[in-house]
């Protein structure tokens, strides 16, 4: 997780969407109707900041920082990010600036 914020912060498009899910990776790119490194750099995701907790389910975690929530999932090549940027909406889903299963 640190690595995907310290990547955002340092506006790596190319490593944000390594650390990001196929399908997270494929909808960036739909959305912005452009490749994924140069897509995300188009979100509004929030400031990079440290880890406050961390919750796993078998293979998949939630993480929370002082600005964001983040979801991951575990493949065969590590844990993934399968959203980003998400805010609690009380009685309903997270509503995330970067999502895909």
């Amino acid at each position: 997780m640190e690595d995907f914020g310290s990547s955002w912060g340092a506006r790596d498009g190319a490593r944000v969407c390594d650390l990001l899910s196929p399908e997270a990776r494929s909808e960036v790119a739909e959305a912005r109707g452009e490749p994924c490194p140069s897509g995300v750099l188009q979100e509004r995701l929030p400031d990079p900041a440290a880890v406050s907790s961390v919750e796993v389910w078998g293979d998949e975690a939630q993480v929370r920082t002082a600005t964001d929530t983040v979801f991951l999932a575990q493949f065969d090549t590590g844990w993934k990010v399968t959203a980003a940027g998400c805010s609690p909406r009380p009685g309903k889903p997270y509503d995330c600036v970067i999502s895909g299963g």
